[in-house]
């Protein structure tokens, strides 16, 4: 892939070209333009002070981190002076975001501009958002944003596909391996889920605390096992047409009995309780050869490994026994605009100018991310330059991918997750139940939850 130099300058202009743009209506759930609210867009692009009345946009962050504070207040100080009428005032919500925008909704002052949090599709439902659907049409740089991202969020609105957010990127969900390791054994790259099974037997050395793999058992550890059981098993959909989860095909129960089944055996006992932390630690100390994570525990491995690149890598999910490659379709995180906010069109310029061209570029490579601005993905150095962005990036980019999207449309798909499946997986692992009854339960609750959503 061709690497040069991002152009700032072409591509925010690019960007922020919104000329004939209009703005959603009062209509919860619809997105029709009116005149004077398209007009006001289009008259955004003119130049001239003097034609703007003064605009104030409240923004807020789920964020604690000084450092991500600080640049997002230096690409507001920028967005500013490029559009000298438009005032922004941006507030660190470091805890409990998600309860305090559902306040602030219900109060009737929530931010003009946020970022996703955990509960988007309950947002959506409750018609906290607005549809962006006009404006982003309309919007000349569409073209240059993941297409899968935007599927990803149009998915959150399962029964009509409206567009809620603006993606600005993601994490990567991939297979982190011990290269030193594997290049000792003499073992090449796993790149088929049975090339790494074989790896994770080979590798293992319980005399010296060394295991072929780690498993999350703890907190995670149902979204984390459902990334990979669809993707061996090679099945995209969640539900089948007619309703029913995929969840109880015999190739899913297949890798549930081989992942967890591995427990004890391949894998520490103390997996039993490895959460999102644990996981990675486990690699970083020498005591695991392969974890499922994702790029953002790549600052965390390169300070245990000394920024010695030559004793890791990633790779992309594995392909499956008949050669195909299915890779979680994690929904990115996303700028929303409030329904209740009076100036939307400005808002849609300022989270255009956030999500893409150099502005992304460099949050992204602040917080581990990659955006989801194709231009970037193509031409940012930083991303070609380190072999797993450089792996996401590709993965991202190619057409012969293949997406399974979990069904975060469903109000109580997380909470059933963590509540039900969870300790499930514990028993598995433990012997307490099988694979296969795990499965079948795991698929009877969401085809529940599914025809209680559908039949709303």
């Amino acid at each position: 892939m061709k690497k040069r130099k991002l152009q700032m300058g072409v591509l925010l202009a690019a960007a922020l070209l919104i000329v004939g743009c209009s703005s959603k209506t009062t209509e919860m759930g619809t997105a029709g333009g009116t005149e004077t609210e398209g007009t006001k867009a289009a008259d955004l692009a003119e130049s001239g002070e003097e034609k703007h009345d003064p605009v104030t946009l409240v923004v807020w962050k789920n964020t604690a981190d000084s450092a991500r504070m600080d640049m997002l207040n230096e690409n507001l100080e920028n967005f500013m002076t490029q559009y000298p009428w438009i005032t922004v005032k941006a507030t660190s919500i470091p805890d409990d975001y998600d309860t305090k925008l559902e306040l602030a909704f219900a109060n009737g002052d929530a931010p003009d501009v946020f970022w996703s949090g955990g509960d988007d599709a309950a947002y959506m439902a409750n018609g906290y958002l607005a549809a962006l659907d006009d404006m982003f049409e309309t919007w000349d740089y569409k073209k240059n944003i993941l297409e899968a991202h935007i599927s990803a969020l149009r998915a959150l609105d399962k029964k009509n596909g409206f567009l809620y957010m603006i993606p600005d990127g993601t994490n990567i969900n991939c297979i982190w391996y011990r290269s030193d390791w594997f290049s000792e054994a003499g073992i090449g790259v796993p790149d088929t889920w049975e090339k790494l099974f074989t790896a994770i037997e080979k590798l293992t050395d319980k005399e010296n605390d060394r295991y072929g793999y780690a498993i999350r058992g703890g907190s995670g550890s149902a979204a984390n096992l459902e990334m990979m059981m669809f993707s061996y098993s090679g099945i995209p959909d969640y539900f089948n047409e007619n309703g029913t989860c995929n969840i109880r095909d015999e190739k899913i129960a297949e890798f549930v009995e081989r992942w967890l089944g591995g427990y004890g055996v391949y894998s520490a006992e103390s997996d039993l309780s490895n959460g999102g932390s644990e996981l990675p630690a486990t690699f970083q100390s020498g005591r695991s050869a392969i974890i499922q994570h994702n790029t953002g525990s790549a600052a965390g491995h390169m300070e245990a490994f000394d920024g010695d690149t030559s004793k890791f890598s990633a790779i992309a999910f594995p392909k499956t026994d008949t050669g195909s490659s299915v890779q979680p379709g994690d929904t990115p995180s996303g700028i929303m605009i409030a329904e209740q906010c009076e100036n939307k069109a400005e808002a849609f310029l300022l989270a255009a100018y956030l999500a893409t061209g150099d502005v992304a570029s460099r949050w992204s490579e602040l917080v581990g991310a990659l955006p989801s601005d194709k231009t970037v993905l193509e031409t940012a150095d930083w991303i070609h330059d380190t072999p797993w962005m450089e792996m996401g990036a590709d993965m991202l980019l190619s057409e012969q991918t293949e997406y399974y999207m979990k069904p975060k449309f469903l109000p109580n798909y997380n909470a059933i997750l963590t509540n039900e499946i969870e300790p499930m997986i514990q028993s598995v692992m433990i012997g307490q139940m099988t694979a296969k009854d795990m499965c079948d339960t795991w698929a009877s609750l969401m085809e529940d939850e599914y025809k209680e959503y559908m039949n709303q």
